[in-house]
């Protein structure tokens, strides 16, 4: 995704004709100034990545670790955390947090549901009367996922549709994991497409860019997200032997 979205950016610059922000390469010097200044928000992720790799911390633990390590530099190093927005940070999060709770409460309900009503079941048989072809099953399920995505919220989906999806991916021979990042990949995408995409109209309320020029502006980007897709399912095999490789 990285890599096709650079292409894209650099595309639509030279179509463009952007101009640089620095004409000139900044010197070492600049360069090791900002690094000082930003290098504790860079150390952040790596600690996190590295904790969880090596087993030093569970997914529950290192999200506290993440708070503390938040509250650390933000009062100790940057000095910008006061009690007021300690204060405003709790809540916000007291509030986010109880949202994702009570959609995992009510997923619970309807995860409770799924296997009386065999649902995997006829989903797969509705599929399969289309096609059997691995390929085109992955890319139908993208396209419905694409379409649930524009009218429902990222996590929402993968609470839903996971436990319906999950047994027709292992039956076509498709890798869980794999089909977590596609799955992953396609659920954060209908946050930036309408008609009810959540990021779409936050970056339009903070740029004040109207939804129109984003839609028409969004195009080639939608379209690096599918070649992308089209790649992941494609050779999934030979992706699924790197996966397991790292």
């Amino acid at each position: 995704m990285m890599i096709l979205q650079m292409i894209t950016v650099a595309i639509t610059a030279n179509v463009r004709k952007f101009k640089p922000h620095n004409t000139v390469k900044a010197p070492l010097k600049e360069i090791l100034l900002s690094l000082k200044e930003t290098i504790w928000a860079i150390l952040f992720p790596v600690f996190l990545l590295v904790g969880i790799r090596f087993g030093i911390f569970t997914p529950s633990e290192v999200g506290a670790f993440a708070c503390f390590y938040a509250l650390f530099v933000g009062v100790f190093i940057y000095k910008e955390l006061t009690w007021q927005t300690l204060w405003e940070t709790l809540c916000m999060s007291v509030t986010d947090v109880g949202a994702i709770m009570f959609i995992i409460a009510l997923s619970g309900i309807f995860g409770y549901g799924i296997p009386i009503e065999q649902i995997p079941q006829q989903m797969m048989g509705f599929i399969t009367s289309i096609t059997v072809n691995p390929i085109l099953v992955m890319i139908l399920i993208m396209i419905g996922l694409v379409v649930a995505g524009m009218f429902i919220d990222g996590p929402v989906i993968i609470l839903l549709a996971t436990p319906i999806l999950l047994p027709i991916i292992k039956s076509i021979g498709i890798d869980p994991i794999l089909f977590g990042i596609i799955m992953a990949t396609v659920a954060t995408f209908g946050s930036l497409t309408p008609p009810v995409g959540i990021a779409m109209y936050t970056v339009c309320s903070i740029l004040k860019c109207p939804t129109k020029e984003y839609i028409t502006e969004s195009y080639p980007f939608i379209i690096a997200i599918a070649i992308e897709l089209l790649i992941l399912i494609v050779f999934s095999e030979e992706i699924t032997k790197i996966i397991y490789l790292f």
